[in-house]
């Protein structure tokens, strides 16, 4: 049976001495610092996923526009298919923006087509860490010169 503090010093002092708590106390503490970290690791990878996936993209439709195989699909339809193939659906391609140029206005000129994907943070505190916005634009650029198959 515990007895019971007589004044404000017996009672602080046995305050001190209880660490009953302690560990609830240091988990409160940790687990923010470790939930940002575990959030920014899932953040990078899907950033970095769907970075990829775009470079993929414009190099498959560069090939098939080099060989002039795309079959009934305009330029940017065959580059939003093959992104939405390699995203396998968790990614939605209607927000990839898909301009394309000719580097001449000669009629065998190569043609530049960039792919954008504006990435909108999961958590706005990270993005602004990161970038001060939240959001991040992803580019990827491919030339594509097209060869008359004969």
């Amino acid at each position: 049976m515990q007895r019971k503090p007589q004044n404000l010093r017996q009672s602080l002092r046995c305050l001190w001495r209880n660490d009953q708590g302690a560990s609830i106390v240091e988990f409160a503490i940790v687990a923010p610092v470790l939930l940002l970290f575990l959030i920014g690791s899932l953040e990078y990878g899907m950033i970095f996923f769907v970075d990829m996936t775009m470079e993929s993209s414009a190099g498959i439709a560069g090939r098939f526009y080099a060989d002039l195989n795309t079959g009934n699909l305009s330029d940017t339809a065959l580059i939003r298919q093959e992104f939405a193939k390699g995203t396998l659906g968790f990614i939605d391609e209607n927000q990839l923006q898909i301009t394309s140029a000719p580097l001449s206005a000669a009629a065998e000129a190569p043609t530049v087509y960039t792919l954008k994907y504006r990435w909108n943070f999961m958590t706005p505190f990270l993005g602004r860490m990161i970038t001060g916005m939240d959001y991040i634009d992803l580019e990827s650029k491919v030339t594509v010169l097209k060869y008359a198959t004969s």
